[in-house]
């Protein structure tokens, strides 16, 4: 019975030898796609209505999450709300609520 266990055993272990492993191929074919359209992060630099907001994540140092592609929703609030929100909170102007960057975050 042990000298079953120990071919057994020993065949497994030929197998594993014997058969390619896995490969790392760059040819990946035509399943490859590049996204070319606009980010969100592209969308408040082009657009000077939402340049606060773009501003605020950039003090914050969370502009890079709006870089990334893929499929999701950003709620962006115009220049006249970030100066609103600003003047809620006690500053002066959006200039003096930049200046508190645990404010922004």
């Amino acid at each position: 019975m042990k000298i079953k266990n120990v071919v057994a055993y020993c065949l497994l272990a030929c197998m594993f030898c014997c058969f390619p492993g896995c490969q790392d191929s760059d040819d990946v074919g035509e399943n490859y796609t590049t996204f070319t359209g606009e980010t969100i992060s592209d969308f408040l630099q082009n657009n000077a209505d939402y340049s606060d907001f773009a501003e605020a994540l950039k003090t914050a140092g969370a502009f890079s999450l709006l870089e990334s592609y893929g499929s999701y929703t950003c709620f962006v609030p115009n220049n006249t709300a970030m100066e609103a929100y600003a003047k809620e909170q006690g500053y002066g102007s959006f200039e003096h609520f930049l200046d508190s960057v645990e404010a922004v975050k």
